[in-house]
Order: structure tokens, then C-alpha cells, then sequence
């Protein structure tokens, strides 16, 4: 379960990391505009990393990321720059490590996380205050 949680942490780290030169080189401008630019972050090798939209330089709307085989790593919601809607992880066999929901940049709701099978492992209500 320390591992599962581990590796959560650092898939929404990645995830949400927005610096090109940590995530390879971008496809696309991060010039000023309110229209919708496409982006790609590549993996040395060409790959794409992580694909989405940015308005004025920002993450907005779903990002993917890509492991370096092709699979999904992870899909999150933005809107303008900050994490807010749904966001599911992937383990590179395509099963669910977890999924749950952003609101305005925090964690909200239920939460629900799977182990190395894809079973269902833990669910934490981000919403209870205890």
C-alpha cells in the first residue's frame, strides 16, 4: 500500500508539472493568448509525454500523460492553470491506480485507489473533516 501511495503522489507530481525543461521539449508556443493552443511535451526519445491545451500559457481543459510506451499514465482536468475536475492514474498494464476529483486545486470527494491488480484497495473522503 506505501508503494500504491508513493507512486500516487509522484503520477500527480508529473502529472501537474508544467516547466518544459523538466518534461522534455514542447511542441507548441506558450505565448500570450485567450485562444486555445495545443501542446505536446516529449520524451527524449520523440514520445509524447503529456498533450493537452493551454490559454495564456496554462493547462486548461483535459492533459494526458503517456508512459514512454504509448500507454495512458494519467488524465487531469484544468482550468486555467489550476487542477479542477476529474483526475484518473493509470498503472502501465492500463489498470486503475486511482481516481477522484480536483476542485479549484484541492482534493475533494471520494477518492478511490486500487492495488497492483486492480482491485479495489482504499477510498478516502476528502469532503469529511475529521
Amino acid at each position: 500500500m506505501k508503494t500504491l501511495f508513493t507512486f500516487a503522489c509522484l503520477s500527480i507530481f508529473i502529472a501537474c508539472s508544467t516547466s518544459g525543461e523538466q518534461q522534455g521539449e514542447r511542441s507548441a508556443s506558450t505565448e500570450n493568448t485567450d485562444k486555445p493552443i495545443k501542446e505536446e511535451i516529449l520524451y527524449s526519445s520523440g514520445k509524447v509525454k503529456m498533450s493537452g491545451q493551454t490559454i495564456n500559457g496554462e493547462k486548461h481543459g483535459l492533459w494526458t500523460a503517456y508512459f514512454e510506451n504509448g500507454s495512458v499514465w494519467s488524465k487531469n482536468e484544468f482550468d486555467h492553470g489550476i487542477q479542477h475536475g476529474s483526475t484518473m492514474v493509470f498503472q502501465k498494464s492500463g489498470l486503475t491506480y486511482f481516481t477522484g476529483t480536483y476542485t479549484k486545486g484541492e482534493r475533494s470527494g471520494k477518492w478511490k485507489f486500487y492495488d497492483e491488480n486492480g482491485e479495489p484497495a482504499k477510498t478516502v473522503d476528502y469532503d469529511k473533516t475529521d
